[in-house]
């Protein structure tokens, strides 16, 4: 624990910033090993394999120093970061619509163009080098899978599963397709033009959160 403190690595600066933010309720539901470095950014998991934060790289080495301090200071932290935690989650059970409006829905289309970008960035920076490279399939909020819709993260034409571990592709299109293309953007990249396209309802907010012209 102390050399811990002395010297904090990614994943405890990462988990001490989901805390504080109130992204993660409980320490423990973090997953070390899911969790790393692709692209700029550090990605934290939880064992069941949902993305808890992205979080930019250069963030993490200015808030080094400030880690250990924080964990020092960690009990009563924690304590009160439960207790906002577990009314959030009962704020968000009682009114999933208002927890998903305005700046919620620019949230999520963010993170989902990001999270494209970075895996292309990522596998692009691999293959030539190493010959290989796999990336986790995340779940994101507004574009998740379902029997019922097309949602989710496809390679092709094919729809992967959230948690999924997936080779870097080479060639074709990767795309994140929305639940509702009036509210979340449809994104996607092929890897063979570097091409960026997107998808949203005409006149909707949609186009607003990183659709502009049919491109991101």
């Amino acid at each position: 624990m102390d050399k811990q403190e002395k010297k904090p690595n990614l994943f405890d600066q990462a988990l001490v910033i989901a805390m504080k933010e109130g992204k993660l309720q409980f320490s423990k539901d973090a997953d070390p090993f899911q969790s790393g470095v692709v692209g700029e950014n550090y990605l934290l998991f939880s064992k069941q394999r949902k993305l808890i934060l992205s979080i930019p790289l250069e963030k993490l080495k200015r808030n080094t120093r400030k880690v250990s301090n924080s964990f020092k200071s960690q009990g009563c932290l924690t304590i009160s970061l439960f207790g906002i935690a577990y009314l959030a989650f009962c704020f968000v059970t009682a009114w999933p619509k208002f927890y998903v409006s305005g700046m919620n829905e620019r949230a999520a289309s963010a993170a989902a163009r990001n999270m494209l970008a970075t895996i292309a960035k990522e596998c692009k920076g691999k293959i030539p080098y190493i010959r290989t490279g796999t990336f986790i399939v995340p779940e994101l909020r507004g574009y998740k899978p379902k029997k019922k819709n097309i949602a989710g993260f496809y390679l092709g034409i094919n729809r992967k599963l959230s948690g999924t571990s997936i080779d870097c592709p080479t060639t074709g299109e990767m795309k994140v397709v929305s639940e509702d293309e009036s509210e979340y953007p449809t994104f996607s990249y092929n890897f063979g033009t570097d091409k960026k396209t997107c998808f949203a309802a005409l006149g909707s907010d949609a186009e607003k959160r990183g659709c502009f012209n049919g491109r991101w």
